[in-house]
């Protein structure tokens, strides 16, 4: 008897080497952040982000914990550059001028 393989690759990698969800087109960074802040349920993301199918949340995970240093380093990077974006822009340019022009016209103090 021949046994032959047929497992279902959900994910790929981009041109940068970065994880994807083949289908949906969302990042595996972006699922794991999401997974983190259900406690690592699939079931929850499926039922919050219904364009995700169970078996590629699964296909997340386990890419996750095969490449967990990896995946780790690119939400640090991420975090990191989202913190640096804010300390160098505290409020957003259009922010400032809409705020200016509502002095000016008497709106606010």
């Amino acid at each position: 008897m021949t046994l032959t393989p047929i497992l279902e690759t959900h994910i790929y990698l981009d041109e940068q080497g970065r994880p994807w969800v083949k289908r949906a087109g969302v990042s595996v960074r972006q699922v794991v952040e999401s997974l983190r802040q259900v406690d690592f349920d699939p079931e929850q993301i499926v039922r919050d982000f219904p364009y995700l199918k169970l078996s590629e949340v699964h296909a997340v995970l386990t890419y996750y914990y095969d490449h967990r240093e990896e995946v780790d380093a690119a939400i640090k990077a991420a975090d990191e550059l989202v913190a640096k974006i804010r300390e160098t822009y505290a409020e957003p340019p259009a922010a400032v001028r809409v705020r200016e022009a509502m002095r000016q016209a008497g709106k606010l103090p």
